[in-house]
């Protein structure tokens, strides 16, 4: 009995962490989505994107896809991947 307690507890444990740990991850290299949409509208205007990854307007809109002046999760995701790296400084 002692046995399935342990079991189900470490199960339990690592259904928790294991979320966290890929959270955490996908800060280090790039930024996410999430992060650069300030305002929480799942919308990033150029604005939010040059906070994060420059003032680079051509970039921007060639991920602006339907061309309407904001990038989409979808937009962004299938343009630059899961994420974005960070703006290199020269």
């Amino acid at each position: 009995m002692k046995s399935v307690f342990v079991i189900f507890l470490t199960a339990i444990l690592i259904s928790v962490l294991a979320p966290l740990s890929f959270s955490m991850e996908e800060e280090k290299g790039h930024i996410c989505f999430k992060t650069i949409d300030s305002n929480k509208d799942n919308k990033v205007t150029f604005e939010e994107f040059v906070k994060y990854l420059g003032d680079d307007r051509e970039r921007f809109t060639s991920v602006d896809q339907n061309e309407d002046g904001e990038l989409t999760h979808e937009e962004y995701h299938e343009s630059l991947g899961h994420g974005a790296s960070e703006q290199e400084t020269d």
